[in-house]
């Protein structure tokens, strides 16, 4: 039933970035020690470029992802919203928030061990924050204490 669907989802949601690192280092030592030259030498340029020319993480991201709509289309996936009424996560909009007055700093504390709170909230658009807010593009991130 719907239960059981929320259920899948929350597994996988609490999963989901902790497989992918898991799996991205493993991949990468696994190319490390069975690649060949080509290999090796394609992973040196990568982390070459990543060091010294990537601007991304100063710029705020990848632009054309937004401009394009894949974040969007990600970030308004049904599984999102499996994930959410799991949780009794709700978003109330308190005041408006013009989108040419920000940019908006969101602080969300307590958010816990895994930050579902956020991640529900500003991570997707599982708790319809684009249609309360619109116009706002969020970018979630995280700091440690």
């Amino acid at each position: 039933g719907s239960r059981g669907l929320d259920r899948c989802a929350l597994m996988l949601y609490l999963t989901f970035p902790l497989a992918n690192i898991a799996a991205a280092g493993c991949l990468t030592f696994w190319a490390l020690l069975r690649g060949g030259l080509k290999v090796r030498s394609g992973m040196l340029a990568y982390l070459c470029w990543i060091c010294f020319f990537d601007r991304t993480p100063e710029r705020g991201g990848y632009n054309f992802c937004w401009r394009t709509g894949i974040t969007q289309k990600l970030r308004a996936s049904f599984f999102w919203k499996w994930a959410a009424r799991y949780f009794p996560v709700r978003l109330h909009a308190v005041a408006p928030l013009p989108p040419d007055q920000g940019p908006y700093i969101f602080v969300c504390h307590p958010h816990g061990i895994f930050g579902i709170s956020p991640m529900t909230h500003f991570g997707t658009d599982a708790t319809d924050f684009s249609k309360i807010f619109p116009g706002i593009q969020v970018h979630l991130l995280g700091h440690s204490a």
